[in-house]
């Protein structure tokens, strides 16, 4: 059996019926939270408080910013006064962030160091390697949605891990949401997704088959 957990990005209303969900089938989540998205709805700050009091709250910028794209100050700004407004929402301190998109530089890692975080979580979508929840920058082994395969091999090129991209080219006949049965056993293991597509792909009975298999 696997040590699992599982992180939900973008502070969608419908991370509240996916809570619901990973409580009954006994998972454990963090929930990364923007306190402004544009074009996009997010939960409430009461909503937020009740789902602070059941999982762990985590940061995702001020306004939802890829931090790629925005000067030193900016992303500074951002991962600071995300945090901060957090907190000041749920009474809690705030230790772990999430890329938007997952898109980070090694100073982009530096820098939310110095913001005071005590870890990072990137955006790999397929990823082999066991999770080292020790590390600061920690990187998922799945996304739950439903990629076809020249994606998943295309992102394993793209963070130059061969290692992904053979194991994945070798399970070629499986979908990408199959792929969590032949993760590694006995290792801990890290899932993410954003609940606004597992409402639209309908994977709401993926987390049922979740917690049976690490149950």
């Amino acid at each position: 059996m696997n040590t699992l957990s599982i992180s939900v990005d973008d502070g969608s209303p419908l991370d509240l019926k996916l809570a619901d969900v990973l409580d009954k089938n006994g998972l454990k989540a963090t929930f990364y939270i923007p306190i402004k998205k544009p074009g996009g709805k997010l939960m409430t700050k009461k909503q937020i408080r009740i789902l602070a009091q059941r999982f762990e709250i985590g940061a995702h910028t001020y306004n939802h910013v890829d931090l790629t794209t925005v000067n030193h100050k900016m992303a500074l700004k951002e991962l600071v006064e995300g945090k901060i407004a957090l907190e000041n929402v749920i009474g809690k301190k705030i230790i772990t962030f999430a890329f938007p998109f997952g898109h980070y530089t090694e100073k982009l890692i530096k820098l939310a160091k110095y913001a005071g975080y005590g870890n990072c979580r990137s955006g790999r979508i397929i990823n082999f390697a066991s999770f080292d929840d020790k590390k600061f920058i920690q990187h998922p082994n799945f996304q739950i949605y439903p990629h076809k395969l020249t994606t998943d091999l295309r992102h394993c090129l793209k963070y130059g891990d061969l290692f992904s991209f053979t194991k994945r080219l070798a399970l070629a006949r499986h979908k990408h949401i199959e792929l969590y049965r032949l993760m590694p056993k006995n290792v801990p293991l890290h899932f993410w997704c954003h609940s606004q597509d597992i409402q639209k792909f309908n994977l709401w009975s993926f987390f049922g088959k979740l917690g049976k298999d690490n149950s």
